[in-house]
């Protein structure tokens, strides 16, 4: 038999509709989204602030979410907000740093407060493993594992660089339950109100 596969939040609503419509709303459901006006909630009116030696700049450009990223000795560079990720009681941003790299950003926006705020307590060198832009703050190693579903990383070595995807963006059914195919042919057409009773709320 060949290993199951998955089929997608949405064949999973097929006969789950009212836990789907719960997860809609759920800090799963945003764990990690496409960044646009719909999903990014800080503000990007050239807001500013400082962390330990380095300076971030928020704004807008042709409709992109953007940062101005500042340090000493080195000039400003403009990224674009790739990814949001998470969503209350802060929400952090992702930008792409080539090599199929992204790196969430030391500053993230604060929901209940709404403004930015640093997420270290103290600086890190720029060349050190755990400054953020570097392996340790890596989204592609570090943290899309429990962000997304069906994640493959793609890593490879003698490039240093990833190719990574994802079945979902987010935490979707599969994320916990597993791949949902065999599931799904058991259920099949005549099965599904007895797949509701059985597994409803698992």
């Amino acid at each position: 038999d060949s290993p199951p596969e998955f089929v997608g939040s949405h064949a999973c609503a097929t006969c789950h509709a009212a836990e789907a419509e719960a997860w809609r709303g759920s800090d799963h459901a945003n764990a990690m989204s496409i960044a646009n006006d719909s999903t990014v909630l800080g503000k990007f009116e050239n807001d500013s602030i400082d962390a330990f030696g380095e300076s971030f700049r928020f704004h807008k450009q042709d409709g992109r979410h953007q940062v101005e990223i500042s340090r000493k000795g080195a000039p400003p560079e403009t990224r674009d907000i790739e990814y949001t990720f998470g969503i209350k009681p802060l929400q952090q941003y992702l930008i792409a740093l080539g090599k199929g790299k992204f790196q969430g950003l030391p500053v993230a926006w604060d929901t209940r407060k709404n403004r930015w705020f640093p997420l270290a307590d103290s600086a890190v060198a720029p060349d050190d493993w755990y400054h953020w832009s570097r392996g340790g703050q890596n989204w592609n190693a570090q943290c899309a594992d429990c962000h997304s579903t069906g994640l493959r990383r793609n890593y490879v070595a003698e490039k240093d660089s990833f190719h990574t995807d994802f079945k979902e963006i987010n935490v979707s059914c599969e994320a916990c339950h597993g791949p949902g195919s065999s599931h799904v042919a058991w259920a099949g057409p005549d099965s599904a109100p007895l797949a509701r009773r059985l597994i409803s709320g698992l």
